[in-house]
């Protein structure tokens, strides 16, 4: 009983970070998705010293100019100086209130084992991809 316990408490806990996953992709996506940015339309001055032109869903996408993705034809958002600056950088940034509706809570990381043993079911295949056949010019066996 206690083992069905803690794989109650493991999906609960699976869901839960999917649903958080999930509701910050939405928040973040939502700029190019005809939800104006806050405080009206882009400021001209702001889209002048925009030189770099991304999309909100791929990062990696990047334009000098304003214009629609080529992959998902959302809306193009201007990249600032310091987000263009720290690109290297894995962050994520939520004004405080964003923070409040994800309900982000912060913990340090730390190593440690892992508690719980998943066991799965599963099937091993061969990858009939990388199956060759050799043909020996001359019948016979190939020792060397």
């Amino acid at each position: 009983m206690q083992g069905a316990t803690r794989m109650t408490k493991l999906r609960v806990a699976a869901c839960v970070s999917a649903l958080v996953a999930a509701f910050t992709a939405g928040v973040l996506s939502g700029r190019g998705c005809g939800v104006p940015p806050p405080g009206g339309a882009i400021e001209g001055e702001q889209a002048v010293k925009a030189a770099i032109w991304t999309c909100s869903m791929h990062p990696q996408i990047r334009q000098p100019g304003p214009g629609k993705c080529p992959i998902c034809a959302m809306d193009l958002v201007p990249v600032g100086e310091e987000e263009d600056a720290g690109a290297a950088d894995v962050e994520l940034h939520m004004s405080p209130a964003a923070r409040k509706l994800a309900e982000v809570r912060l913990a340090p990381a730390e190593r440690r084992p892992v508690e719980v043993a998943i066991r799965m079911t599963g099937k091993v295949g061969l990858d009939e991809t990388r199956v060759a056949y050799i043909a020996p010019r001359v019948p016979g066996r190939i020792d060397r």
